[in-house]
């Protein structure tokens, strides 16, 4: 009897002291095929004060980003003048800025800080990996000044008051 009990205990011991190994299959495909070429890690917003918008981002190795900035062309706008250098298109009532090119290094991070026109801004990201993969990623901002954006919130004529009530006070002291 104890010499059942003692092979019974060493064949579980045996059995549950031996490790199992699991190999992977080569030539499945687990990977998604439809992964983003160029994932945009940065805010979308619609508005800012910011002389600058920062464009961060991943992606693999090798992966080459073109960042062009256009600048809207108001009707009523008199920068449109100093704005529209030599260079310049005219695509529609957007104007062609700049673009610059940069390539991901292997760190997969990507950051880049563009230059923002007063009024709306349009940053086309047209992305091209290694491999051949396109992308093009559109990003419409609207940069105004601090000042603007206070007066539209509070409206003029809260504004006049305030100014009017701070007028008062400074000139009684």
């Amino acid at each position: 009897m104890i010499k059942k009990l003692l092979i019974s205990s060493i064949i579980v011991i045996a059995v549950f002291a031996a490790g199992s190994a699991v190999y992977a299959q080569s030539g499945t495909g687990y990977v998604k095929e439809t992964a983003p070429v160029f994932k945009l890690l940065s805010d979308k917003e619609s508005k800012t004060f910011d002389r600058e918008y920062m464009i961060s981002g991943s992606a693999s190795e090798g992966t080459v980003v073109t960042i062009e900035l256009y600048w809207f062309k108001g009707e009523k706008s008199i920068i449109v003048n100093k704005k529209q250098s030599k260079s310049s298109e005219s695509e529609g009532d957007w104007i062609f800025q700049n673009s610059k090119e940069y390539t991901v290094g292997s760190s997969g991070i990507f950051a880049e800080p563009v230059a923002l026109n007063l009024g709306k801004n349009k940053i086309v990201l047209l992305i091209s990996s290694a491999d051949g993969k396109t992308e093009q990623i559109i990003l419409e901002l609207v940069r105004s000044l601090e000042k603007d954006a206070k007066e539209e919130v509070n409206g003029a004529s809260l504004n006049k008051f305030v100014e009017d009530l701070s007028n008062e006070v400074n000139s009684t002291k």
